[in-house]
């Protein structure tokens, strides 16, 4: 959120289920005026308006495969890019791989630049970053 802050966005929300995550970004960015919508994204993404860009960072690999209307709400608030950085290798209770690309090209989106993380610090080679364009 602060990267995109201080590059000049100010119209800027964010889906957090953890009060003392908003509670500290809170105190750390009080410049930054988010927009929060407090709590899990299922119960709180059908009232988000449209933005440019939606950006997600290791969190889609996190939804149950119940959840996966989830992407296309993305790809209905995403007035021009969803960007993801995801784990789309890692398999576990907690961890469902997916193929973003193939997920948001049946969306009707076109994915126009992906990087394979593994050079990125805090990373490995099992992330993808992807930017899509509607």
């Amino acid at each position: 959120m602060n990267y995109f802050w201080q590059e000049g966005y100010r119209n800027l929300a964010v889906f957090e289920i953890n009060k003392e995550a908003i509670r500290i970004m809170k105190e750390g960015y009080p410049v930054m005026k988010p927009t929060i919508y407090q709590g899990s994204i299922e119960d709180r993404i059908k009232e988000m308006e449209q933005h440019d860009l939606v950006f997600t960072m290791a969190v889609l690999e996190l939804f149950h495969r119940d959840s996966e209307w989830i992407f296309s709400e993305i790809a209905r608030i995403a007035k021009k890019y969803p960007i993801t950085i995801e784990d789309e290798k890692n398999s576990s209770e907690r961890h469902s791989p997916r193929n973003y690309k193939q997920i948001f090209e049946s969306l009707r989106m076109r994915e126009i630049y992906e990087l394979n993380c593994a050079d990125v610090p805090t990373l490995s080679a099992k992330f993808s970053a992807r930017i899509f364009i509607k």
